[in-house]
């Protein structure tokens, strides 16, 4: 049965507080961090909050609790989950994506599709 928005709300709400950081490309950091920090509520609250590890080999100077992640990303992600971090959110950010399934880095993917 196909999700309706208030159960779509739901869901992307309880993956995103499950979440204890978020893991972003460049692209999909820079289009979040223009439009999170200047909503409120429970989702926005989450999402401000976490920290973010964004791989980008161009931005310098990240906010919105934000740290550049540079270099070998797969070596990077893997000590990620090793740590003591709890789930990584990874959303958007396709080009991070097939990167992270290409060296069998995810533990789950979460696939949406929506009619156009």
């Amino acid at each position: 049965m196909p999700y309706g928005v208030p159960d779509l709300f739901a869901y992307k709400l309880k993956e995103t507080l499950e979440a204890e950081s978020l893991l972003l490309g460049r692209a999909t950091y820079e289009g979040f961090s223009a439009a999170w920090p200047q909503r409120d509520g429970e989702f926005a609250d989450k999402m401000n909050a976490m920290p973010k590890d964004v791989v980008t080999s161009t931005l310098t100077d990240l906010g919105w609790n934000a740290r550049a992640l540079r270099g070998d990303v797969p070596q990077a992600v893997g000590e990620m989950k090793e740590g003591d971090g709890g789930p990584i959110l990874v959303a958007g950010s396709a080009t991070l994506v097939r990167t992270l399934v290409a060296h069998r880095l995810i533990d789950e993917l979460r696939l949406m599709v929506s009619p156009s």
